[in-house]
C-alpha cells in the first residue's frame, strides 16, 4: 500500500479571499478550492527566488491586468507555487487555456481554481 502525505493550508492573501490548498504529495500536487471569487488562478513550478513583481509582470503581459495586490507566492518545503488574481475573468480564461507560461526558461503551470459554494 502506497503512503500519501496530505497537507491542508489555509491562506488569507492580501486580496482578502480565503483559500484552502490540499496537497497530496505522492500524486500530482494541489487540488485547490477558491472561496468567494472567480478571478484567480493557481500557478506551480516557480523558481525559489522569484518575486511577486516578476510574476505580475509576466502574467499581465501575457494575459491581462493583474490586480494591485493580486500575486500571492507560497513556499512549501518541496513546492514553490502561488496565486494570481486578475481584473477580469476573460484574463483567467486566457491563462487557463494557455496551461503554462515561461518565466525565464522555466515553465510555470497554470490551473483554474474551483469555486466552493456552501450548502448547495
Amino acid at each position: 500500500m502506497e503512503r500519501q502525505l496530505l497537507i491542508a493550508t489555509v491562506l488569507e492573501p492580501t486580496s482578502g479571499h480565503l483559500l484552502i490548498s490540499f496537497s497530496i504529495y505522492s500524486l500530482v500536487p494541489c487540488i485547490l478550492f477558491f472561496i468567494d471569487g472567480i478571478f484567480s488562478i493557481y500557478i506551480r513550478n516557480l523558481r525559489p527566488n522569484i518575486t511577486k513583481k516578476e510574476v505580475k509582470d509576466v502574467f499581465a503581459k501575457n494575459f491581462g491586468s493583474v490586480k494591485e495586490q493580486g500575486v500571492e507566492l507560497l513556499r512549501d518545503r518541496y513546492l514553490w507555487h502561488g496565486f494570481v488574481e486578475f481584473e477580469s475573468y476573460s484574463y483567467v480564461q486566457a491563462a487557463v487555456e494557455a496551461k503554462k507560461v515561461l518565466i525565464g526558461k522555466r515553465p510555470v503551470f497554470i490551473e483554474h481554481l474551483t469555486k466552493v459554494t456552501h450548502g448547495k
